[in-house]
């Protein structure tokens, strides 16, 4: 008993410390420094939470009756959005900009520290030290300071995944999903229960439905190609394109005498050397028996949803760089299994060295500026964790399906 209140106390200390070390940083200029890497935007020293505000500026310019594709005056940085949006919706009054601007921001941040306490257990000290290094690298910073909707998803996707319910998981789904298209690859959710697939398969088309009906009956054509003019700034122009194809346009941005993403041979290169990581991990993971997977596991659960979402954005979409977020939820599955499985171990180390690496840019940048080679190690391990991830994820999601299709009676 005694034992057990020690270690609360401990914890407590810790997530305090944390906590306030990050209000220090969002004070100073570190904050200002990494938002700086992004050139879509000047932001001036003492603005954060500009994402955040954004909403509610366009919100307010909206009932002014302009038209936000084309001018957007609330919004202190003028930004434009390409059309409807479900976040629009969000009832808003202004004479409670406290409760908007400042309250709901940092109640996210503190529901996000929770969520980092309650998935991982901190009796261990590298676990503290990946837990220090993950809430002070770069991208952590960055969604924090901005308060992009990423943080508030992250957040609705953990209790969905916490909770597991098909009608929350529905509602959130979709709501979600219609803030940024994106989340509905947390769908996979619904498979992870004990219902049958036909079941499964009901609340993931009712899901769909319900997206495509908000979108078919608020969208136009026009604010389509308004999308497609306004994608430099929903996803960014700087060295945070989360893709396949992102990892060589970064070596020729880092060194600018080497045009090698505009060759065909080093793209072709780079999507086999991703093929050939996927089938070794697949096939080391296929020749395991030291895994158990079981859906009524909170860990198990948040790998198989964070995985998705990491491997299926970085492939196919584009994305600013603090949507590695989900690589978190990732994590407390492979230290489950970090003692029994050496695939697990280095797979783990490589994602330690990722966040160590991105501790370490944000010490050293506002001292020296950008780190070429660390930015360019960093980038090839985001490579070959992918990778790695993309064959356990596709060996955990046919278990899955075959083990569903095997209960379900056609």
């Amino acid at each position: 008993m005694i034992e057990n209140k020690k270690k609360i106390i401990s914890e407590i200390i810790f997530f305090v410390l944390i906590f306030f070390v990050l209000i220090l940083i969002l004070k100073t200029d570190t904050i200002y420094l990494i938002n700086s890497l992004d050139k879509n935007i000047e932001i001036d020293k003492n603005y954060i939470f500009e994402d955040w505000k954004f909403i509610f500026n366009t919100i307010e310019c909206k009932a002014l009756g302009h038209d936000i594709t084309k001018v957007n005056p609330c919004d202190e940085l003028g930004r434009l959005w390409w059309g409807d949006n479900i976040q629009f919706y969000i009832p808003y009054f202004q004479n409670f900009d406290l409760f908007y601007l400042t309250i709901l921001p940092w109640t996210q941040i503190i529901i996000f520290f929770y969520i980092i306490f309650k998935i991982f257990d901190i009796k261990e000290n590298i676990v503290k030290v990946l837990i220090v290094f993950i809430v002070f690298s770069p991208q952590i910073l960055l969604l924090i300071s901005r308060m992009n909707n990423d943080l508030l998803i992250f957040i609705l996707i953990f209790f969905i995944v916490l909770k597991n319910k098909n009608y929350l998981n529905t509602i959130v789904i979709t709501y979600i999903s219609l803030a940024k298209f994106y989340p509905l690859i947390s769908s996979v959710i619904f498979f992870l229960n004990i219902e049958n697939l036909k079941k499964n398969f009901l609340y993931l088309f009712i899901t769909f439905i319900l997206f495509i009906s908000f979108i078919f009956f608020t969208i136009d054509y026009n604010q389509i190609e308004s999308f497609f003019e306004h994608r430099g700034q929903l996803y960014g122009k700087s060295l945070r394109n989360f893709s396949i194809i992102a990892s060589a346009k970064y070596y020729s941005i880092i060194f600018s005498d080497i045009d090698f993403y505009k060759k065909f041979e080093v793209i072709l290169f780079l999507i086999l050397l991703f093929l050939i990581i996927s089938a070794i991990s697949y096939f080391l993971l296929s020749k395991s028996k030291k895994y158990h997977f079981d859906i009524t596991n909170l860990n198990f659960r948040l790998f198989v949803v964070g995985a998705n979402i990491i491997v299926i954005t970085y492939i196919i979409f584009q994305n600013t760089f603090y949507r590695e977020v989900y690589l978190i939820l990732v994590i407390p599955f492979l230290l489950q299994y970090l003692k029994d499985s050496t695939f697990n171990r280095y797979l783990f180390y490589f994602i330690f060295i990722k966040y160590f690496l991105g501790f370490l840019f944000v010490i050293l940048f506002p001292i020296i500026g950008i780190i070429p080679i660390i930015v360019l190690f960093k980038m090839i391990l985001d490579f070959f964790i992918i990778a790695i991830l993309s064959g356990l994820l596709i060996h955990i999601n046919l278990i899955i399906l075959s083990d569903k299709l095997r209960l379900t009676k056609f």
